[in-house]
């Protein structure tokens, strides 16, 4: 999370996912369920920077989805909390999501889906003020002075809550390959964050009425990718996939942009994220790795690591990003079956369906 400081006032955007490929329940609750499995994921981002400062992001996801009748419906639950400034500042959020997805258009190959998500949001942020130091606190020439400043006396509320809501809209088009024998998959959507906009609580009292709570900022997101089957002389098959992600949030701009290529259980890439808010431009080039390794017939774990490196207004910083994820999905609904292909389901999925039944739903 970027948070800019001026005058009396905060501006701040919600935490960013390191490999977004992988987290699309993160940033659009209609996803959730979309793939007719079961998935549960883990990650964490971590920032080292020159100072002795350290921020860590963790992530929690898990969704279902079944279909019922001519729809299939999806429930998610995800769990983000930011620990910030060694402990200065802890954010922790929960939101369960609902989603239900109709079928588009199914013919001459074909097969296209749209989804409507919504998710509820409730955030809990805890301030330590015992590792704040402010500005009265401070000489120019003997450093800190006083081991408490006066401030602290009206900041009544070490602990605030809040509350809100997101939506999101999900549409997924595959087109068959006679060529490659795997389909074209192309997934888009878009989501709004912080619908309602309850008041972002503040850790003042209400005696200071100068730290007027502020609404939070609406974040809007469009979400794009395209991923692309291929299959090699010697019968290996791969995926190419490039995606984006743009986000607005209170006057900041956020572009996420990459490539990654499957190769049969292996994933990697090169992505790139710009940041800008204002005249303030921070850049960040990120490199994608991912394994994928089958636990049983019906279930598979991946494991992403994502390595970044910002550049801050031409220059490059003495920060780094590190973010590790662990990936588990199950077709639990063919191990209930107990049949080997997916042809039950609504809908195709992603590769894993291929990397666990080296088929795809529906014959595709």
């Amino acid at each position: 999370m970027i948070c800019f400081v001026i005058a009396l006032g905060v501006y701040s955007q919600d935490a960013r996912i390191a490999h977004p490929f992988l987290w699309y329940g993160y940033y659009n609750p209609a996803y959730c369920g979309s793939e007719g499995l079961f998935k549960c994921d883990l990650g964490a981002q971590i920032n080292y920077t020159h100072k002795p400062s350290m921020f860590i992001d963790g992530h929690f996801s898990a969704e279902i989805g079944f279909g019922v009748k001519n729809a299939t419906l999806g429930f998610g639950l995800t769990a983000n909390n930011e620990y910030q400034g060694n402990g200065l500042l802890n954010v922790a959020t929960l939101n369960p999501a609902f989603s239900v997805g109709l079928k588009l258009y199914d013919r001459n190959g074909v097969y296209s889906t749209l989804r409507v998500g919504i998710s509820g949001d409730v955030s809990s942020s805890h301030i330590n003020k015992d590792k704040m130091v402010l500005g009265d606190q401070l000489d120019v020439y003997y450093g800190k002075v006083l081991p408490e400043s006066a401030e602290l006396k009206y900041m009544n509320n070490e602990t605030v809550w809040s509350g809100d809501m997101s939506a999101g809209i999900f549409g997924q088009t595959t087109i068959s390959s006679t060529v490659y024998k795997m389909p074209i998959i192309i997934n888009y959507g878009f989501s709004v964050a912080h619908l309602i906009g309850f008041n972002n609580p503040s850790f003042y009292s209400s005696l200071r009425s100068v730290y007027t709570p502020q609404l939070y900022y609406r974040r809007f997101a469009v979400q794009l990718e395209y991923s692309h089957p291929y299959i090699s002389r010697r019968n290996t098959h791969m995926y190419f996939t490039g995606y984006g992600i743009y986000e607005y949030q209170g006057g900041m701009n956020d572009i996420q942009l990459g490539f990654v290529a499957k190769i049969q259980r292996f994933m990697g890439g090169l992505g790139l994220k710009v940041e800008k808010f204002r005249n303030y431009t921070v850049t960040n080039f990120v490199l994608h790795f991912v394994y994928s390794q089958p636990l049983t017939q019906y279930s598979l774990m991946r494991i992403a690591y994502s390595f970044e490196t910002p550049v801050t207004q031409g220059s490059i910083s003495n920060t780094t990003i590190h973010s590790i994820s662990l990936h588990f999905v199950v077709d639990y609904q063919s191990l209930i079956r107990k049949r080997n292909k997916c042809k039950d389901y609504t809908h195709p999925s992603d590769a894993a369906w291929y990397e666990m039944n080296n088929t795809f739903p529906n014959g595709r």
